[in-house]
């Protein structure tokens, strides 16, 4: 979870880097968004600016950060990640069961097949950098706003919830929720499929296409929904109770109803019901961040790009 952070935050931090006006403005709407996280949110957001604006010192910290501290984290990490696989013996059982592991020597069984993923990860990439056009726009303009002006396109998502939610639900609630029950997983006895059987068999998969097809309705129709209401009522409702407490309980709701149903009425069991609630998250947050993308026009209003 930390690396996958550390990741998020390395797309952050060099998506300044290039100066032109698309990532003047996406790091700009972020580090606002920054702010709103309650009692360190404003000194985190000056410290990565360097001062009450965003000039070239927020663009020496970036680089700095990019460059010099996050590689260096990530290595460390990433080294701790291997160790507590090694530590483990390994991820993939043997046929999908909980017996002991098929043992391999390490070197070379492991490390050449790590090494082949990486570089043709790395191919892949190099080769999608040299085939996509992406050519920069004008120089970074402060007291020229592009009208959208978004996020970057991987923290769109939030962006898209913060549309929905108050700021602080948004940007600080659901996101620590979400990071504590992710967190927590390994220690809720059974919360796991068994290793090396994708989605833990033909009834997992059946399960992961429902959920799946009932996030994106759900999301969708809430999108949908909440969009109405607001243009409606002139303008959207911003209370705290409204925006933040009404959804966060209607989602717990949502979760605990749904557990319940798949464990007492389908009999699925719990590994099974975690790894739906794990789905229809993720489908949500990309739904989220497909509107944030195509369909949010001018004024982020809902359009179709189409």
């Amino acid at each position: 979870l930390l690396l996958l952070g550390l990741v998020f935050f390395s797309n952050f931090s060099g998506y300044l880097l290039p100066w032109d006006q698309l990532a003047f403005w996406a790091v700009t709407i972020f580090i606002n968004m920054i702010a709103y996280i309650p009692l360190v949110g404003q000194t985190f957001a000056q410290l990565l600016r360097g001062g009450s604006e965003i000039g070239s010192a927020t663009l020496t910290n970036f680089y700095a950060i990019h460059t010099g501290i996050l590689p260096s984290v990530l290595l460390l990490l990433a080294i701790c990640h291997f160790w507590l696989i090694r530590k483990a013996r390994g991820l993939v059982r043997q046929g999908g069961k909980q017996s002991s592991p098929l043992s391999v020597p390490a070197m070379p069984n492991l490390i050449v097949r790590e090494a082949a993923v990486a570089l043709s990860l790395v191919a892949g990439v190099l080769l999608f950098s040299a085939l996509i056009y992406a050519p920069l726009s004008e120089t970074a303009t402060p007291g020229v706003s592009p009208n959208p002006a978004k996020a970057a396109w991987f923290f769109l998502g939030l962006q898209e919830l913060l549309m929905h939610l108050h700021p602080v639900f948004a940007i600080c609630v659901f996101p620590v929720l979400v990071f504590l029950c992710l967190a927590s997983m390994p220690y809720w006895h059974r919360s796991a499929l068994a290793e090396g059987v994708w989605f833990g068999g033909d009834r997992g998969k059946n399960l992961a296409f429902v959920i799946s097809t009932i996030s994106v309705v759900l999301t969708v129709v809430v999108i949908l929904l909440d969009d109405t209401l607001a243009n409606v009522l002139g303008k959207p409702a911003t209370g705290i109770f409204t925006r933040g407490t009404l959804p966060l309980l209607a989602v717990l709701t949502w979760y605990c109803l749904g557990y319940y149903i798949l464990t007492s009425k389908f009999r699925y069991n719990r590994g099974e019901a975690v790894m739906a609630g794990f789905i229809f998250m993720v489908i949500s947050m990309i739904c989220l961040t497909i509107t944030g993308i195509w369909f949010r026009g001018p004024g982020m209003q809902l359009v179709f790009p189409f």
